[in-house]
């Protein structure tokens, strides 16, 4: 492991024995309420583990909305939603299958699959008690159904969106803010990080998803799994809300 790698493993461990202590959290949110630390001017946050949509979510959110709202991505940190919770913030937690987040954040930095598994667990572990005050989104819904998820923005927080919009010229907008992010100053792209679809990740991403299936994973990966499912649980109770108000009228 080079040495960024190593502060990034450093930095976590003792993220990780932070914001596992519920305690601390608080105390910490309340000194942090008054120094301002944690900014407190934005609309929504919407974010998750990495390489879990929040990115590709967010940015419709913008885009779709004339860039009138302030989101908060990027962080991949569940302090934010602890402070976003507290300050009474539209929280929107996403989730993505074990296998395609996991392969996909090691692939982008070269961690170890063992350290990865180990922070997915960690992210929606710590999160798991509170899960009912966010709003869960899969990946697969905010790929595949924008709509549907400003539906269940708007129901769950009361905000008034907007739904006159091109879907698909939003997404190609979406889609050059990304590229444009990920793009160094000769021009390049960086397609092993860049947070879209891309072709040449293919092969790569095939030879982790084979090796984090091995037994040798099995445990880790099926505590990740069940932690997956219980989110799923709370996006379906959000679904079934929005299909009998929906019903109702």
């Amino acid at each position: 492991m080079n040495s960024p790698n190593r502060l990034a493993l450093i930095k976590y461990r003792v993220a990780r024995a932070v914001w596992s202590n519920r305690p601390l959290v608080r105390l910490l949110n309340k000194v942090r309420s008054r120094t301002q630390v944690f900014d407190q001017h934005f609309d929504v946050l919407f974010d998750g583990f990495p390489r879990s949509g929040s990115t590709y979510g967010a940015w419709m959110l913008r885009v779709t909305q004339q860039d009138r709202l302030k989101v908060v991505t990027f962080q991949h940190k569940p302090s934010l939603f602890y402070w976003a919770a507290r300050i009474d913030k539209p929280a929107c937690l996403t989730v993505r299958s074990p296998v395609d987040a996991i392969s996909s954040w090691v692939m982008c930095t070269d961690f170890s699959i063992r350290k990865v598994i180990d922070d997915y667990v960690y992210f929606y572990e710590v999160l798991l008690p509170d899960r009912a005050g966010f709003l869960v989104l899969p990946f697969s819904v905010i790929t595949d159904d924008y709509p549907l998820v400003l539906q269940l923005i708007a129901l769950r927080f009361g905000l008034d969106l907007n739904f006159d919009f091109d879907l698909e010229a939003c997404s190609s907008e979406v889609f050059a803010r990304i590229d444009a992010k990920f793009t160094d100053k000769s021009g390049m792209i960086d397609r092993c990080k860049v947070s879209r679809p891309d072709e040449t990740r293919k092969k790569r991403n095939a030879q982790l998803r084979e090796e984090l299936l091995s037994p040798r994973y099995a445990a880790g990966l099926r505590r990740c799994r069940e932690l997956y499912s219980a989110y799923e649980s709370e996006y379906s109770r959000d679904l079934v809300r929005l299909r009998s108000l929906v019903c109702s009228r």
